[in-house]
């Protein structure tokens, strides 16, 4: 049974969808079978998993909410990546949601009603990279599918916890009603300079903030062959496997599994 994890944090600029396509590559390497649904209509998760343009695909994420016929299943795509499937995204996404009624239930449950049975048995992660905001549909949606979410933060400013608790009331309220069994997995500290005094500060302030069970263990430090795949629109292991990123992300997507196999040990 699919696990659905969602990545999400309102502030732009935390490395939420390179943590998102790196992670799905780190599962794969580990052997798991993923699809990830971008479900931000920037696209970038979807540019740098296409196997071509996110404007050539067939079928994206619009299909889910226009068509009753379609599902996780029938929608997802190939990535260029043996392993890892797709449900793509393009900024077309943003005008159909601009479309839908303040009243209308897809608003709310589109992705928890297309979550079929052939998904849930043929992927081990599911993983939805969610847009930089507090509200919207595609945020609604994914927490409202999820069984577990994750924060990325970056370490570099000051400023990285500021806003936490508005996006942690947003999902309270988001989910309350359509998902209340929605956890939590951890806080991804990313960015992480260990040789600067504020990149420590940050890291203690994040743990001081969610107690250090709620932040994992694996940080993501600041490494340039990561810019460098993102400009390529490359997952870094595919980039460099020798890559400090690379093993960072690898081991992150180990201790997710482990996180999630053993929750109550994290709960």
């Amino acid at each position: 049974m699919a696990q659905v994890i969602a990545f999400a944090n309102h502030k732009g600029g935390v490395a939420k969808t390179t943590s998102v396509t790196n992670t799905a590559y780190g599962l794969m390497k580990a052997k798991k079978k993923v699809l990830v649904i971008d479900c931000d209509p920037q696209g970038n998760a979807s540019m740098t998993l296409c196997a071509v343009s996110p404007f050539e695909q067939p079928l994206t994420i619009e299909h889910l909410f226009t068509n009753k016929d379609m599902d996780f299943h029938s929608c997802a795509v190939k990535s260029k990546y043996e392993g890892i499937d797709l449900i793509v995204s393009n900024i077309n996404a943003s005008a159909m949601a601009a479309t839908l009624g303040p009243n209308d239930a897809k608003r709310f449950i589109c992705l928890k009603n297309k979550y079929d049975e052939k998904a849930r048995k043929r992927y081990d992660y599911i993983l939805l990279d969610c847009p930089p905001s507090l509200d919207g549909v595609f945020l609604v949606n994914a927490m409202t599918v999820a069984d577990f979410f994750v924060i990325p933060i970056e370490s570099e400013s000051m400023y990285a916890l500021q806003g936490v608790d508005s996006l942690l009331k947003a999902i309270g309220v988001i989910t309350e009603a359509t998902n209340p069994t929605l956890k939590m997995l951890g806080a991804l500290v990313t960015m992480f300079d260990s040789r600067t005094t504020a990149g420590k500060l940050m890291l203690e302030s994040i743990k001081g903030y969610f107690g250090i069970k709620k932040v994992f263990q694996t940080t993501i430090h600041r490494n340039t062959s990561i810019n460098k795949a993102n400009m390529l629109f490359r997952c870094v292991c595919d980039f460099d496997q020798r890559a400090s990123g690379c093993q960072d992300y690898r081991d992150f997507a180990k201790e997710l599994i482990h996180r999630i196999e053993h929750w109550q040990d994290f709960a």
